[in-house]
């Protein structure tokens, strides 16, 4: 993966990051495995919703990547190529709040499942269309969406 690729990923993910956390503190969430209380447990519906954007607007080949630890941990995060993007690690002690990495060994740590594409709404019943919605148009402001 070039530098130029890696730069931009970077730059997505620190644009994503704020808007994320924005629609945790603007819903009345009901389920605790959507958004609310970003990132603290919002790693899986935040990855799926990063993984869609970075396949729709810029053609990545983002992957939905989870993984456990032995202590029945789990977490999530995209996978480009050999890139970990991952907009929730900080909700672990010691984590920074956007890694966007070609070598993590904090990721290396966790027994993960095989990567996979992200959910689309038609296989998500309960899709979070609003937060998807919200993310694509704080990208836009923002200056990206391919």
């Amino acid at each position: 993966m070039s530098q130029e690729v890696f730069t931009e990923l970077t730059a997505l993910a620190e644009a994503m990051r704020p808007i994320l956390k924005a629609l945790s503190a603007s819903f009345d969430w009901t389920r605790p495995d959507m958004l609310g209380g970003f990132p603290k447990g919002a790693c899986g519906s935040s990855s799926e919703l990063v993984a869609r954007y970075l396949r729709e607007f810029y053609s990545y080949d983002a992957k939905y990547m989870s993984g456990w630890r032995a202590s029945h941990v789990t977490h999530a995060w995209v996978q480009v190529g050999e890139v970990v993007v991952d907009l929730t690690a900080d909700q672990y002690d010691g984590c920074p709040p956007v890694i966007v990495a070609r070598d993590s060994r904090w990721h290396q740590q966790w027994q993960t499942e095989a990567p996979r594409n992200p959910v689309m709404p038609s296989n998500w019943p309960d899709y979070p269309y609003e937060a998807w919605e919200r993310l694509v148009s704080g990208m836009a402001q923002a200056g990206f969406n391919g």
